[in-house]
């Protein structure tokens, strides 16, 4: 779908409105999979093609407003569709609950115990897990184990894989779902792999193997993969061929930022970059657990950027003492351990960091001045617009025989751009240049403004080069931060030479190598370090002995001084320390990047001569335009930019790049929307730090002391395992929240549905649940399905049982426009009044008019506001109905004898301002009998037609299901409802929608059937009733109106006032007449009991007309 939502989004311009990116959905269709719980929910009609406004509001999801919003929502749609089947492939161990620890030592003993139907157990090597006992029995080729999530599926359907999840989910007692056997088993491959985790879970632990361990400190992610999978190997749990599959199950459940894609090179652990990259990652697995290892480093960082989803403190907290541990801020100890003192203050150093950070990333981008921008606004200032600066038509006005230097002929723009302050008179022949103005001018030259600026921005480059040279040093092992922090530093420095051809000249300077090489001497070993700014990394080198040559060049390594003094002695060697240094803020990391400052020299006289040269009056020596261009590439910053590879999201992220501080930086096609989304999602401290146009980066904001780090696996990982020993200060069990809502799908699908606690040793929390068979099961509010074995310790707070299915709708009477699986919970106190600063007060269906109103359904919190409104409103509204005298109907015109349709309905007409036709949806007789009598209805002045199933959409009135012949597939024809409506239209009657898309119509499928029960059918009869009455009273205006709907509408029906009791207008059933002859109508005599369900063929309403059909049609 993200191409069809790229395809709407391709003829709107960047300032479409609202309506217009509805209308361009409107017309993009798509067909649902077949085996979709859409298609499966749906009229026939939506099985084989729907629209992509229809198909997203029936989803719930909020329609874009914008162009950037609608290629946002492609983009978000995209990275959906990259989650596996499996999601982070930790099957139970990623239920909302976990399995507990006992059930985990069950999965285990029965991989070492002989098991009936299971062979090849007990595993003789048990080392080998569950892996080992199933790729034992399949063969996987390099090129699947390369390919994790298709290895996962070929070993959990294979027969040895099927029948170790059905033996652990009968030995567990689980209920059994479309996923709990793949489930089971991929939570047994993880315990194999890992069972040192389920009675000593330890956070950046896995399989014995601490990713966090000094060791890997600045080094690569691909790196703590390959030694985790070298780990697996040696230790047995993996053979050679299977240790990186391994280590990729592990980390996709435990650490999937290692595995994410196109990681740069300098991005490496424990540096703030890093930090701050598990932060994306975690943004983007709470929402579609196991998808980041699927996408790009450029992906996250920009989705991470652009969505307001938080990050919980835990993980924040966990992230933040392991940057801090790295970074010598705190020291190693257990997570319980650390004071909220302590925490605080290693959020304070994380956030000043990344302000400098962030400064420095903003200095470097700093454009240096363009003389000639400065020149032009000076002149216009001067002498305004419209004059020809750039025209080459004025000479000096020198005396005979006076020292001429000004020799050549120059343009105002030449003039004003001079570096020199005694100007010459001028002249000039042509008459467009105010040539008196210009000699009477003395400050027109703006050479010296250019040059302060020149030097107020390389001054900012030069410090914003200093914050990089110690971000550089801060990314280092901690091997090399040692070395660099305590040894003997000598600064070295590669330069070339011209020999000269004479025999007593000395070599003359050439060039100077922008690198800085820096010899380390520590405890008697020497290291050397290049410093590039490049490549915007400092690795090891080495320094060249000697000299040699090329030709008449001679290259040299020569030291660099640094001058004496107390700088010089703080390069000497000093006493180590067994804590990590702070390499970012300590004063040896400032000398080293002072040291490179005034290597890469920025502001040499030579340059500053040269640039002085080029930009005076000399035009022989270089044009205007290549000042720019020698300017800007005084500094080699701009190519130390590293973009990276287009992807396939048109205008998304292609023009994303990382800077030399680790900030990933959007270009010109990207910062446009990103900048407007990080208006809203960016946080108050974020947007203080001058961190908005870091893509992906964020500040840490004040942390929650009680929220603690024992419940989380990983740092980044998934909230787990809160059942263990205590170690979490509360269980979170559910990943969304627990509503009326959920309760009522949960109870459609089971025998009853609860909000309750659960208690696990000495810890409560929070559960939803569902119950079959007798026994209570946890349920996923998000996948909409229950899991893992019996609730043992369950207490129920607040239960939902399903009502009666007994009494069931008949095909006779239409039961919806569109599938509206839902069922009303009524509030059992009084409804309060809604607090909205953007409802209306009085009745929302009153107030409204019919009308979609945008900001009402603009986010889920806001549906559920205006749904719970709607609700109170209408129970009001019939309370209000049952107390008061329901307003007086008008006499049914007396019609014994039939008599022809024209004359059936100009008597409801006259009798009554508004007539309600009712009609079978599956039957075409009522749309011939409206297009047949148009000119009749002129003639009765009758000025709205209003139907069921139609509805005011964002992209404006539309078809919402009247249009089809019920739910057979097949569209009305002879007329269709857009031949009917023109007609209307045609001849001045207005069309208007009675349905709403929400509320009259929730769009939430929680049934597999397609009918209605009693329940449901009185629900859909109240909702609509109550909106269409209230609909047409607040439009009708006092003029005559005609409305069509379902017949079971019109009157009373199952003790809901029918749509005539309430509107005090007429109904005239519509139904097809089985017998040649002309279209005739009577009153109706028969009299049908409230309860009984209609039949096709049921006689209701005030007056009946048999509508004589064409032939051919139903």
């Amino acid at each position: 779908m993200a191409q069809q939502l790229k395809q709407a989004a391709q003829p709107l311009t960047g300032e479409a409105d609202a309506g217009a990116v509805a209308s361009a959905l409107a017309g993009i269709s798509i067909t649902p999979d077949a085996d979709s719980s859409y298609a499966r929910h749906s009229v026939a009609r939506d099985e084989t093609c729907v629209d992509l406004e229809r198909f997203l509001l029936k989803h719930g999801i909020t329609l874009p407003r914008s162009r950037a919003e609608l290629l946002d929502l492609a983009q978000a749609v995209e990275i959906r569709s990259l989650q596996h089947p499996y999601a982070n492939y930790g099957g139970g161990l990623s239920w909302p609950l976990p399995l507990s620890v006992s059930q985990q030592l069950s999965i285990g003993t029965l991989l070492r115990t002989h098991s009936p139907g299971l062979s090849g157990l007990p595993l003789t090597d048990q080392s080998a897990g569950a892996l080992g006992y199933l790729a034992s029995a399949v063969d996987l080729s390099e090129d699947e184990l390369k390919a994790p999530g298709k290895a996962l599926e070929k070993l959990i359907q294979s027969p040895r894989g099927q029948a170790l999840g059905q033996a652990i989910q009968q030995q567990l007692k689980g209920i059994a779902t479309p996923n709990s056997v793949s489930d089971y088993v991929l939570a047994a491959i993880n315990l194999g792999l890992d069972p040192e985790s389920i009675n000593q879970p330890r956070r950046n632990t896995v399989a014995g193997f601490d990713l966090a361990q000094e060791q890997h400190w600045g080094k690569s992610p691909a790196s703590i993969v390959n030694a985790l999978s070298n780990h697996l190997r040696l230790s047995g749990k993996t053979t050679a061929a299977t240790a990186g599959f391994g280590a990729h199950l592990l980390l996709a459940r435990i650490a999937p930022q290692f595995l994410v894609k196109d990681i740069p090179a300098n991005l490496t652990y424990g540096s703030q970059a890093w930090a701050s990259f598990q932060l994306a990652v975690a943004k983007i697995e709470a929402g579609t657990p196991g998808v980041t290892p699927q996408m790009s480093y450029a992906q996250i960082m920009s989705i991470a950027h652009t969505t307001q989803a938080p990050v919980d403190d835990a993980i924040q907290t966990a992230v933040l003492i392991d940057w801090a541990v790295a970074n010598g801020i705190l020291d190693k100890k257990h997570d319980s351990l650390y004071s909220s003192d302590e925490i605080e203050r290693a959020r304070t150093d994380f956030n000043q960091q990344l302000q400098e950070r962030a400064t420095a990333s903003s200095q470097l981008r700093t454009p240096l001045p363009e003389l000639k921008q400065i020149a032009l606004a000076r002149l216009e200032q001067l002498f305004g617009k419209g004059i020809p600066f750039e025209e080459k038509c004025i000479q000096a006005d020198y005396p005979f025989r006076s020292t001429r230097l000004f020799q050549g002929t120059y343009s105002m723009l030449d003039i004003a751009m001079m570096e020199r302050q005694d100007m010459p008179t001028w002249k000039t022949t042509n008459s467009r240049i105010p040539i008196d103005r210009l000699n009477k001018q003395q400050d027109i030259n703006v050479f010296n403004r250019f040059r302060t600026q020149f030097d107020t921005v390389i001054s900012l480059q030069k410090q914003g080069l200093k914050t990089t040279i110690k971000h550089m040093i801060a990314q280092l092992s901690l091997a090399d931060r040692h070395n660099l922090e305590h040894g003997q530093i000598d600064f070295f420095q590669d330069r070339t030479y011209t020999i000269a051809t004479g025999f007593f000249s000395a070599p003359t300077l050439t060039s100077k190598s922008p690198k800085l090489l820096i010899k380390a001497v520590r405890d008697g070993c020497t290291t050397v370090y290049e410093v590039d700014l490049a490549k915007g990394a400092i690795s090891r080198g080495k320094i060249s002995p000697g000299e040699f040559r090329t030709g008449n060049r001679l290259h040299r390594t020569e030291p660099f001084n640094l001058g004496g003094g107390d700088r010089l002695s703080r390069l000497d060697a000093t006493a180590g320390s067994a804590s990590p240094p702070r390499s970012f803020s300590s004063a040896r990391s400032q000398d080293i990047a002072d040291a490179f400052v005034e290597v890469f020299d920025l502001d040499n006289a030579d340059a500053l001569k040269q640039a002085r040269g080029v930009t005076t009056f000399d035009e022989e020596k270089a044009s205007r335009e290549k000042v720019q261009d020698f300017l800007l590439n005084l500094i080699p910053l701009r190519s130390a930019i590293v973009n990276f590879k287009k992807g396939d999201y048109d205008e998304g992220i292609i023009d994303l790049g990382l800077d030399l501080l680790g900030f990933v930086t959007a270009g010109a096609a990207t910062s446009a929307r990103v900048g407007k989304v990080a208006a809203t999602a960016l946080s108050s401290t974020t947007k203080a730090l001058g961190l908005a146009k870091a893509v992906g980066v964020g500040a840490i904001e004040a942390l929650n002391p009680l929220s603690g780090v024992g419940d989380l696996l990983m740092g980044a990982g998934r909230l787990a395992r809160a059942s263990v020993k205590g170690a979490a200060h509360k269980i979170q069990v559910l990943r969304g929240t627990a509503d009326s809502y959920d309760l009522l799908a949960a109870s459609q699908r089971y025998k009853g549905a609860a909000t309750g606690t659960l208690k696990i040793a000495d810890h409560c929390g929070d559960v939803l649940a569902v119950q079959q068979q007798g026994k209570w099961y946890a349920y996923d509010d998000v996948a909409q399905q229950a899991y893992g074995s019996p609730l043992d310790a369950f207490t129920p707070t607040n239960t939902l049982m399903p009502v009666s299915r007994r009494v069931t709708h008949r095909g006779g009477q239409r039961y919806e426009p569109l599938d509206r699986n839902w069922r009303l919970v009524y509030p059992s106190t009084p409804p309060t009044p809604s607090k909205s600063k953007t409802l209306p007060i009085e009745d929302y269906a009153l107030a409204t008019k019919g009308k979609w109103r945008w900001d009402d359904f603009a986010t889920a919190a806001a549906r559920k506001e205006v749904s719970q409104k709607f609700e109170n409103d209408m129970v009001a509204y019939y309370k209000s109905v049952k107390t008061a005298d329901i307003a007086a109907r008008p006499a049914i015109p007396s019609i014994p004898e039939p008599r022809p349709s024209s004359e059936v309905i100009t008597r409801a007409l006259q009798a009554s301002n508004g007539v309600i036709f009712g009609e079978n949806h599956a039957e075409i007789a009522s749309f011939q009998l409206l297009f047949d009598h148009v000119d009749l209805f002129v003639q009765q002045k009758v000025k709205r037609v209003y139907f069921e199933g139609v509805a005011d959409y964002p992209s404006g009135v539309r078809d919402d299901g009247i249009g089809w012949l019920g739910d057979t597939g097949k569209k009305r024809d002879y007329p269709s409802f857009e031949e009917l409506k023109a007609k209307f239209e045609k001849n001045g009657i207005q069309v208007l929608p009675l349905e709403h898309i929400y509320l009259t119509q929730r769009h939430a499928p929680v049934t597999q059937s397609k009918t209605l029960d009693l329940a449901e059918a009185k629900e859909r009869l109240a909702r609509f009733n109550y909106y269409a009455a209230q609909t047409i009273k607040a439009t009708s205006g006092g003029e005559k109106w005609i409305a069509l709907v379902g017949r079971a509408h019109t009157n009373t029906q199952f003790g809901v006032p029918g749509m005539v009791d309430l509107t005090g207008s007429l109904s005239i059933g519509v139904f097809p007449k089985r017998k040649a002859g002309p279209s005739v109508g009577s009153t109706n005599t028969v009299t049908v009991p409230p309860t009984q369900a209609l039949a096709p063929q049921t006689p209701i309403g005030d007056l009946t007309i048999a509508h004589q059909v064409m032939p051919g049609t139903p």
